[in-house]
């Protein structure tokens, strides 16, 4: 591992020096300035417990781009043959990510691995989230033509990347392709009377198709009784259509999604059609700002390859209707879009308080509250259910409006207030309910938590900043409750040293703790840390996996060139 970085970061280097020479050549020969960038990254792990077989593991990026006005060049480098914890499946190492980008005029052409999303990625987000193992680059080819102001046509084709399972080919033949098209309108800029008005109207449109071969050597037997032999499609094609009004401070934005049938691992191999539907609506001003939104789903786990699972292979991404939280006791029990499907409500609504009256304070308040509430699909009259919603359902018909078995809501406030030049603070509270029973198909159906949170920043001198959180979990079901604490201290500009603890005061009474030292400069950081860290569910955008319980030494570093 030690030696793999290093060569990674050699590369960097003389990569460097290698485009630094580039640029200079072209700007002799009349030719527009050359732009580059180098982006490494490497997160290292040392654990404690000697009985793995390898306790050293560690993933390690190098990203490189070279690009003018009409050309762009990028390549990625990936070395980690002994992932970190939790993402084993990543494991190999090799040149993972590879395109050629070229742009005149209206046509924009890539060729190899892209990224793309269409609308708000309902029916198709190929993106990267290193922390859960998350790459589903599509690798083949993208179209973008913008003939006229507002019209802008995408279309892409090609084979969705899992981990290193090509093993150096372009290709791999065990999993589908796929086609797919997008249509954005803007209206405001295609008709005339409109770009005199505060209306503006965007509409979109998008289609993608799946392509996955069936032949002797996958899956014909159906899962759960062998008399059945399966006849899977090979061609699974799905639409979306969408549109967003705004009107001074309001903004109204719907999008709807139909997929047909699709047996795969998620829904148990049965023949439904998929579908989702989604409103959101929102209000702004400069001290008051609210949203509220709705979204029903149903089989909309959309994938390249009919078995995959966890996180591999993921067509589209459904936007998770809870609060993105960020402390800690406030994401233990972190909610996982439903593949099957669910009812989502989500609310919010912000306020400041003016400055200089009595809850304003002299530098004024600002109060959040927010809300989400989550059920699964209630099925129609007579219909079979079962105990557990990981069984599948064989099929059966839902309806349309109906709320079945309550899985998750989650209620907050948050006070922020600035007191003096030097401190300011910002208490919350939460409110959650958990049904882990049919969430991760064990335990208790009805976890409720009340969540504690202080937040104070104290700026001590001009070159010293201290800030300090301390926060409370009770709860009567689970574990039982949890306290949690951290302080953190800024020295100048480049330096900040961290320490926490995370205990358990109800059944297990384990403490979980973490120092940390993280230094800064210019476009490079490095973090050293030691710890423990607590197995549970790590959560991003609604997608989730299982992370398990680590301890030991911690190094991340990041750099720019």
């Amino acid at each position: 591992m030690k030696k793999g970085l290093l060569v990674l970061y050699t590369l960097a280097s003389l990569s460097g020096l290698g485009l630094h020479s580039a640029q200079a050549q072209g700007e002799d020969n009349g030719w527009k300035k050359i732009n580059y960038s180098i982006l490494l990254q490497s997160d290292q792990h040392l654990s404690q417990d000697e009985k793995l077989s390898h306790r050293f593991t560690g993933m390690s990026y190098l990203d490189m781009k070279l690009s003018n006005d009409y050309l762009s060049l990028g390549v990625r480098g990936e070395y980690m043959p002994h992932p970190l914890p939790g993402l084993h499946a990543t494991a190999g190492k090799g040149i993972s990510h590879l395109y050629l980008r070229g742009k005149y005029k209206m046509l924009d052409l890539t060729v190899g691995d892209v990224y793309e999303q269409f609308g708000s990625g309902l029916l198709l987000r190929a993106y990267e989230d290193r922390p859960l193992g998350i790459d589903n680059a599509i690798r083949g080819g993208r179209l973008i033509l913008t003939p006229l102001e507002g019209l802008r046509l995408v279309a892409l084709g090609g084979q969705q990347r899992n981990h290193f399972d090509r093993e150096g080919k372009l290709w791999n033949s065990s999993r589908g392709h796929l086609l797919g098209t997008d249509l954005q309108l803007d209206l405001q800029s295609l008709i005339s009377p409109l770009q005199q008005s505060d209306l503006r109207i965007d509409l979109g449109g998008s289609f993608v198709s799946k392509y996955e071969k069936t032949d002797a050597g996958m899956l014909i037997l159906h899962p759960t009784d062998p008399k059945l032999r399966l006849n899977l499609p090979e061609v699974t094609p799905a639409w979306s259509g969408r549109t967003s009004v705004q009107y001074g401070s309001w903004e109204v934005y719907g999008e709807y999604g139909y997929k047909w049938a699709d047996p795969n691992r998620s829904n148990k191999y049965t023949y439904g059609p998929g579908s989702v539907a989604m409103l959101t609506a929102s209000y702004s001003t400069n001290r008051l700002s609210a949203v509220i939104g709705a979204r029903r789903s149903e089989d909309f786990d959309f994938r390249s390859a009919r078995s995959a699972g966890e996180t591999d292979l993921r067509v589209n991404h459904l936007l998770p209707f809870t609060q993105a939280q960020t402390y800690t006791l406030a994401a233990l029990r972190p909610y996982a879009t439903q593949a099957r499907g669910e009812w989502a409500l989500q609310g919010e609504l912000r306020y400041s308080l003016d400055r200089g009256t009595a809850l304003g304070g002299r530098y004024g308040t600002k109060i959040k509250l927010t809300a989400s509430y989550i059920s699964a699909l209630k099925p129609q009259a007579g219909e079979k259910v079962f105990d557990n919603l990981q069984q599948g359902d064989n099929g059966i018909r839902y309806a349309y409006f109906g709320w079945g078995e309550k899985l998750f809501h989650d209620l907050g406030l948050e006070i922020s207030r600035k007191v003096s030049s030097s401190y300011s603070f910002a208490f919350s509270y939460f409110n959650q309910y958990y049904n882990q029973f049919q969430l991760e198909q064990h335990g208790e159906r009805d976890v409720r938590s009340h969540i504690f949170v202080y937040d104070g920043k104290h700026r001590l001198t001009k070159s010293l900043g201290l800030r300090t959180e301390l926060q409370y979990l009770h709860s009567g079901q689970a574990e039982g409750d949890w306290m949690f604490g951290l302080v953190e201290a800024s020295i100048g500009k480049h330096l900040i040293v961290s320490l926490s603890d995370q205990y358990n005061n109800g059944k297990t009474k384990e403490h979980y703790p973490m120092v940390a030292v993280a230094g800064t400069y210019k476009s490079h950081r490095l973090q050293l840390s030691w710890g423990r860290t607590r197995a549970g569910i790590n959560c991003s955008g609604g997608v989730c996996r299982m992370m398990p319980e680590t301890q030991g030494l911690y190094l991340s570093l990041n750099s720019a060139f």
